[in-house]
């Protein structure tokens, strides 16, 4: 094959297979294993792939009870089967007790965060099984207060980071943060304190967006983000005019739609606002962008996950208040009309869902082979990437 097609397009042909296809490849030659282990190419695959399914393919992963899945939804609205997950790493290693569930803590770049046990946390790539442990998880709850964590990505360092949240009954404590660094395998060595307290009810805690985790306090008054890049925790105010954040009769999450972040305001019994900031940090930005109401999807709550139909739609997670179980549903937000997804008997809770996509990357530390793409096309055609200092225990804590 290479003797009668040009090594640059090898690469532009080898980088549009899907993630399958290519771990099969891996056996043809040792020159393609140690492109494929490069992370140049790595890049580049990604990249490709997934701007191809980006505007018609969204992968979710859910859990229920102790259980994975996944299921892909098209621009159309068309679903797959729902696929239940099981070579998930400790997947023979589950929760056993009855009242505790399988974990998902978040999602980036096809790197999923799960927590197969309650003391054990993985960074697992879905595409090709790698996965990493994270070390001496810090689980602190007592009888007087509560841990919950946060997935993250720091874009200064391009370093994954699993944010640990330690709240107490008593309020005037706020709550620590630590943080674990992936590229340094190890945690924070001063906690650092906050003047908020995180909710302990079951709901998505944090969000990440924009190199931060945004969460509101447990009052739901306050939105509060913590950049993973400068350390530093700030205060998001809501809109000038109808404030939700002061409005009690709410109740409010926080989340991400169409890359702009967004709180969703359910009114029992009567609607869901979806507001979104337009502009990340501008507080005039904040825009009504949508309503739901109760009479046509007879919510406890929902979430939205992503545009279909080149944005006519929106694919929504739903708990719905007729049957207590959790559905997709497709919205038309013009019309106020909606359709529910049928995906499987026994749906998973989508209301903790996370979208991913197709990776060929590793939690392994980061590596360029002298035979990798260079190989195939040379340095002058493949883009450096300036060296990265990873000192974790040197951190910048401010007030």
């Amino acid at each position: 094959m290479s003797s009668t097609l040009p090594q640059d397009m090898i690469i532009d042909i080898l980088t549009r297979l899907p993630v399958t296809s290519i771990s099969r490849f891996k056996c043809v030659c040792k020159s393609w294993l140690d492109l494929f282990d490069d992370i140049q190419f790595r890049k580049l695959h990604y990249d490709r792939i997934n701007i191809q399914k980006k505007s018609n393919l969204i992968k979710i992963i859910a859990g229920k009870r102790n259980d994975l899945y996944s299921i892909d939804v098209y621009d159309s609205g068309k679903v797959s089967e729902v696929v239940k997950i099981v070579d998930y790493p400790f997947y023979n290693e589950k929760y056993r007790e009855s009242d505790d569930n399988l974990g998902i803590l978040g999602s980036y770049n096809g790197l999923v965060c799960i927590r197969p046990r309650f003391d054990l946390i993985c960074f697992w790539y879905p595409s090709t099984k790698d996965y990493r442990i994270v070390s001496k998880v810090q689980q602190t709850e007592t009888p007087s207060s509560w841990c919950r964590f946060g997935f993250s990505y720091d874009l200064k360092t391009l370093d994954y980071k699993l944010v640990s949240f330690e709240s107490f009954m008593d309020e005037r404590r706020g709550s620590q943060i630590m943080v674990y660094s992936l590229a340094s395998n190890s945690w924070s060595t001063t906690p650092y304190n906050m003047p908020y307290t995180l909710a302990c009810r079951a709901r998505p805690i944090s969000l990440y967006f924009n190199g931060a985790l945004h969460w509101l306090t447990d009052d739901s008054k306050v939105l509060v983000s913590f950049d993973l890049g400068d350390e530093v925790i700030r205060e998001i105010p809501g809109p000038i005019t109808n404030n939700f954040f002061d409005d009690n009769r709410y109740h409010k999450y926080v989340d991400v739609l169409g890359g702009l972040l967004c709180v969703i305001c359910i009114l029992s019994g009567d609607r869901g606002d979806v507001w979104v900031m337009e502009e990340y940090g501008v507080r005039e930005s904040w825009t009504k962008r949508f309503t739901v109401p109760q009479r046509t999807i007879n919510f406890v709550y929902f979430r939205p996950i992503d545009y279909l139909l080149n944005g006519e739609q929106i694919l929504l997670s739903v708990r719905s208040q007729n049957t207590c179980s959790n559905v997709l549903v497709c919205y038309n937000p013009k019309s106020k009309r909606a359709k529910i997804l049928k995906t499987h008997d026994s749906d998973p809770e989508w209301f903790f869902a996370y979208t991913y996509e197709e990776s060929l990357f590793s939690v392994r530390p980061k590596q360029s082979s002298v035979v990798g793409i260079r190989h195939y096309l040379g340095d002058e055609q493949v883009e450096q990437e300036p060296l990265l200092k990873h000192d974790h225990k040197r951190r910048k804590l401010v007030n």
